[in-house]
């Protein structure tokens, strides 16, 4: 049920991440696939049972290959996301750790599977499936214990603090994916242990669960656009957004289409999960970079005024229409003049 239901959500989560272009959707995905690829092993050994009557030959420890050898696949896809919501300027060195660390755990792996794991081999073949717990104290269990501890502290932590220091929908995203985050690693360590019946197929239905959760903070609601209204002026350069001029006049129809269709008033791009900004006092959208750009600016919000950073002063920019009634103003005092 774990591996069917990965692989769907896996596959729904690509589908899309590629129709909203959202990364972090994809990167979801991965994880959903590779995490149901763990209990690979315990499936071909399931249907093995079913169809022939005895377990899976597992004499060079094949079981475990097949389920075991995704984890470096999940870390990185994992570290992806940590990294874009954690720490963006750090993303690649943290990527190359957990890439480097994941080339070492198959190497230890693949030379010696009977070794890296506790094989529980049923009393009668076929009467119930091999267990495959990881045999303590070889450098795969303690590869595999330091990166869950280490995704545990940092990113189901991380997110919490990240969470309580947000507001509104960014803050219930953040702590549902925390939560998720740390339902997956716990359980996962608990599957580990040497449980069977009910209390395992609690344990693995806690883990999908985990898996769900952060999938739905995530995950976006789907947007219908009929009409994309015309956008502000704004230049995008090597990613950075450099404003010119603030509209003459927002009307109400541009600020209520930004809060339905979840839009940045500024920019009019599509909002992705974790990049909104919402001001405090009229729930308006802005994008994070817009957002950053406008406090830089005149650190006000279009609708309300209501500053973007307390600790920064005021500086309300001269519209357009402002600009133009001065420069007529100047001109008529010249002729007068």
């Amino acid at each position: 049920v774990i591996l069917i239901t990965c692989l769907v959500s896996g596959s729904i989560s690509i589908y899309e991440s590629k129709k909203n272009k959202a990364k972090l959707l994809f990167f979801t995905g991965i994880c959903f696939i590779f995490g149901g690829l763990l209990w690979l092993g315990i499936v071909v050994d399931f249907f093995t049972v079913i169809l022939t009557g005895a377990n899976l030959d597992n004499s060079y420890g094949l079981q475990g290959i097949l389920g075991y050898l995704w984890l470096p696949i999940l870390m990185f896809s994992l570290m992806n996301i940590a990294g874009d919501l954690l720490v963006p300027k750090k993303k690649w060195y943290l990527i190359s750790i957990y890439t480097i660390l994941g080339i070492i755990y198959d190497v230890f792996f693949i030379l010696d599977p009977i070794g890296s794991l506790d094989f529980k081999y049923p009393s009668n073949p076929g009467e119930n499936l091999i267990g495959d717990p990881l045999a303590i104290g070889t450098p795969v269990f303690i590869l595999l214990m330091f990166c869950l501890i280490s995704t545990l502290l940092f990113l189901g932590l991380g997110s919490l603090i990240k969470g309580v220091q947000s507001k509104g929908i960014i803050r219930r995203k953040f702590l549902l994916f925390s939560l998720g985050v740390c339902m997956f690693v716990i359980f996962i360590g608990f599957d580990q242990t040497d449980t069977e019946g009910i209390i395992q197929i609690f344990i693995r239905v806690l883990i999908l669960a985990g898996f769900l959760l952060v999938f739905v903070s995530i995950r976006e609601a789907p947007v219908e656009h009929k009409e994309r209204p015309p956008k502000k002026e704004v230049l995008v350069e090597e990613g950075l957004f450099r404003l010119i001029k603030r509209p003459a006049q927002v009307t109400e129809e541009e600020v209520s289409i930004s809060r339905e269709k979840k839009i940045c008033l500024v920019c009019k791009g599509k909002l992705e999960k974790f990049n909104i900004y919402i001001c405090s006092q009229c729930d308006t959208f802005y994008c994070e970079k817009c957002a950053l750009s406008l406090s830089d600016l005149e650190n006000m919000c279009w609708v309300c005024e209501e500053p973007f950073d307390d600790s920064k002063p005021v500086n309300p920019l001269k519209r357009e229409e402002e600009t133009l009634r001065i420069e007529i103003s100047g001109d008529h005092d010249k002729r007068k003049n």
